[in-house]
């Protein structure tokens, strides 16, 4: 996501079946300049969704591990994810539905 020429945010994830029920493991950054990105960042994953087709498998992803923007010129491969599980239990071929969805719009970034 970018919101200029100066502040962006990437985030990976991936859906994981472990002992029989889906996880959610994921990692974003933040580049840009001081506190707001980081304040917009945690607030984007705060409101993201995570969707499996038209269902909704999870509200508010601020778990999601927030490293260095060091690691997005390797698209954040090989960083630390964290996971929670869903508490559904999946065939591992509905792990591909798998996706996040943000809020379009403006957001408000506290002080």
């Amino acid at each position: 996501m970018r919101w200029s020429s100066q502040a962006e945010m990437m985030f990976r994830h991936r859906a994981v079946l472990f002992e029989g029920e889906m996880h959610i493991c994921g990692a974003y950054s933040n580049r840009g300049r001081g506190a707001v990105t980081t304040r917009l960042g945690r607030e984007v994953m705060r409101e993201a969704t995570m969707m499996m087709g038209d269902r909704t498998v999870m509200r508010n992803l601020s778990f999601f591990n927030v490293v260095s923007s060091a690691n997005n010129s390797v698209a954040l491969e090989g960083t630390m994810a964290n996971c929670v599980t869903t508490g559904i239990s999946v065939q591992p071929n509905e792990l591909r539905n798998v996706r996040i969805e943000v809020r379009e719009g403006r957001y408000r970034v506290g002080r």
